[in-house]
């Protein structure tokens, strides 16, 4: 199973955090659109309509008692008329439609005071139906927006591992998709890539001076920049050469600590050995001298921001456990297996 992630564009996931952010904010206006309504709905009818038809009610009151108190004086003076023969018929009317009024206005207050509590218990039931979606347009999508951009950031800074060199598929890619094994290498790659002339190395001596695991658990990432390791890239026919190693990758990823021994002046040699990490988030490379034993202790530095100050080592960072290279400047002098055996340069028959 392949260990390389593929990864294409961020763009995607730029994309889809500004629709999570679109929906959020259109879902949060109507929310607050809707709780506003409801609001001045239940405002409207608690004070402005229950106190219209209150006052209605009162004003109502009198205009029935003054239409009752017209109609019976109307009555008392048609009794000592001399003819005694008044209808009384308009203060009648006048009586009946003030009845009716104030029956009107008592029914809808009657109705005011039933919808206020019916009105208020669904209110409450849909704030209890729209707790989820306000709980993920207030938390979620925020909490969500916030991982997107961490995985944006990881991603992107993961992709410069590939963009540092010339073929960046070199890192998304198994070897056995992309590359031939060693073997196959072409001849003039082979002829190409000779190792730097150098001292003979004793590999296992190099080993010993790697710090162990225990040790890289205690060292911390703190620097963004080694001066002593800052350096041009490593040339193009060496990364093709570690790329046509027929084995199986195991990339770091962008944040994951890589070990560097402190010195206070620049080398040209150096190794990389990749051992068992210490903790998580450790890639368990360690980069130390090649030609100077004692150093003044050991530092972190992250794999992206190692690139940036050594571009190149793609493919290196991405050999297993076990490997062991050592470099000469700008190029490559040797790869070593697990077994302390030679496997680039490739031996000649």
């Amino acid at each position: 199973m392949s260990r390389f992630a593929r990864i294409d564009s961020v763009g995607v996931l730029k994309e889809f955090r500004g629709s999570l952010c679109t929906f959020a904010q259109k879902a949060s206006t109507a929310l607050e659109e809707a709780n506003s309504e409801i609001h001045r709905t239940i405002m409207w009818l608690k004070q402005d309509q229950h106190r219209h038809w209150k006052t209605q009610v009162r004003l109502r009151t009198e205009r029935l008692n003054q239409a009752k108190r017209e109609l019976q004086s109307k009555e008392n003076y048609e009794r000592m008329s001399p003819t005694g023969k008044g209808s009384c018929i308009d203060e009648k009317r006048a009586l009946a439609h003030a009845q009716e009024q104030l029956e009107e206005a008592q029914q809808k207050l009657v109705h005011v005071r039933r919808w206020v509590p019916i009105l208020e218990n669904e209110t409450f039931t849909y704030q209890g139906l729209v707790r989820g979606l306000s709980n993920a347009v207030e938390v979620e999508i925020p909490n969500a927006c916030a991982q997107i951009d961490r995985m944006i950031e990881s991603l992107e800074a993961y992709m410069t591992l590939a963009l540092s060199s010339e073929e960046p598929e070199l890192l998304t890619k198994p070897p056995s998709e992309d590359k031939t094994p060693s073997e196959q290498i072409p001849s003039m790659i082979r002829k190409a890539a000779t190792p730097a002339e150098g001292p003979p190395q004793n590999y296992p001596a190099l080993r010993k001076r790697t710090p162990t695991p225990a040790v890289r658990e205690q060292i911390e990432i703190s620097r963004k920049t080694i001066p002593w390791l800052k350096r041009g890239p490593i040339s193009k026919t060496s990364r093709e050469a570690v790329a046509g190693i027929d084995v199986e990758r195991t990339p770091v990823t962008a944040h994951d600590k890589i070990v560097v021994a402190k010195t206070d002046r620049h080398q040209r040699r150096i190794y990389l050995e990749r051992t068992t990490p210490g903790s998580d988030g450790d890639s368990g490379w360690y980069i130390g001298m090649a030609d100077i034993e004692e150093t003044l202790g050991c530092e972190g530095i992250r794999s992206v921001d190692l690139l940036k100050i050594y571009p190149g080592l793609n493919e290196i960072l991405a050999l297993p456990r076990g490997y062991l290279v050592v470099l000469d400047g700008a190029a490559l002098e040797a790869v070593v297996d697990p077994q302390d055996n030679v496997v680039w340069p490739v031996q000649q028959d």
